[in-house]
C-alpha cells in the first residue's frame, strides 16, 4: 500500500537515498542491469496508477514526502540517465502540481536531457499524452523557463545606469520575442 511506503519514508528517511540495484547473475562482472533511487520507481509507477484518483493523490503524497527528505533525488540520474522529471512527462503527466515538485529549486533540470539526449521540449512533443495533454505541459514549461530566467535575472542584476529610451527598447525586445515564442507555441498546439 502507497500509506505503508509513506510510513516507511518518513520512519527511515535514510533509505530515500539508497539505490535499488539489479545485477545480472548470469557473468561473473556482475554488471547493473538497472538502478534507481525510491523516487524514480514511484514516478515510473506513476502511469499504472493514475486512473484511480484515490491512489493518484497518495502516490503524490508519497513523492512529496520522498522530495522533501532528499531534495537531490531531482537531480540524480538512473541507470539509463533519466531524471525523475523525464518519466513523468514521457508518460504524459500535465499535473502542474507533481510536475513542480519534481523540479529542483534553482530549475537546472530544466537543461537536462534525458537518457536518450532529448531535451525537455523534445519529451513533451514525444510524450504519450493527448494533444491537450502536451498543450499543457509545454505551458508549464514556459511558466518554469520564465521563472529560471527571472530567478537569474534577480542574481545576476546590478545597478546600471541606462536611460528611458535603453529601456523602453530592451523591453520592447524582449516583449516582441516572447511574443514570437507564444505564437510559435500556439501554433503547435
Amino acid at each position: 500500500k502507497i500509506s505503508d511506503a509513506i510510513s516507511r519514508v518518513q520512519s527511515n528517511p535514510e533509505e530515500v537515498k539508497v539505490w535499488i540495484v539489479n545485477r545480472s547473475s548470469d557473468d561473473k562482472s556482475g554488471a547493473t542491469l538497472w538502478k534507481y533511487l525510491p523516487l524514480h520507481l514511484v514516478c515510473l509507477s506513476l502511469q499504472e496508477i493514475k486512473s484511480n484518483i484515490e491512489d493518484y493523490h497518495a502516490l503524490k503524497e508519497l513523492i512529496l514526502n520522498l522530495v522533501n527528505v532528499y531534495p537531490k533525488a531531482v537531480l540524480s540520474r538512473d541507470y539509463a540517465g533519466n531524471l525523475p522529471v523525464h518519466y513523468v512527462l514521457t508518460e504524459g503527466c500535465n499535473d502542474e502540481s507533481l510536475l513542480n515538485m519534481l523540479v529542483d529549486d534553482e530549475l537546472t533540470c530544466l537543461s537536462k536531457k534525458d537518457g536518450r539526449g532529448k531535451v525537455m521540449e523534445d519529451i513533451i512533443k514525444g510524450t504519450n499524452g493527448s494533444k491537450q495533454c502536451k498543450g499543457h505541459m509545454k505551458k508549464w514549461f514556459l511558466q518554469v523557463q520564465c521563472e529560471q530566467q527571472n530567478q537569474q535575472h534577480q542574481q545576476l542584476s546590478k545597478p546600471i545606469a541606462i536611460t528611458p529610451i535603453q529601456c523602453s527598447e530592451q523591453k520592447s525586445r524582449k516583449y516582441n520575442e516572447k511574443q514570437q515564442t507564444i505564437e510559435k507555441i500556439q501554433w503547435e498546439c
